[in-house]
């Protein structure tokens, strides 16, 4: 059992999976704040999409 934990194939699994898991943690994060922190912006040059300022 111990010269399998020390293979190079299960150290690099071992690798992936932390990474992973990582990514994940991140992406989930991530996601929760923007799930929190709706904001969007108008970016056109016109500002087609923004409320006017009697909607306001």
């Amino acid at each position: 059992m111990s010269g399998f934990l020390k293979a190079k194939q299960t150290q690099f699994l071992g690798y992936a999976v932390v990474y992973g898991a990582i990514v994940l943690g991140v992406l989930g994060a991530a996601n929760f704040l923007a799930q929190r922190h709706n904001k969007s912006w108008d970016l056109t040059a016109n500002k087609r999409f923004s409320l006017s300022d009697q909607t306001v």
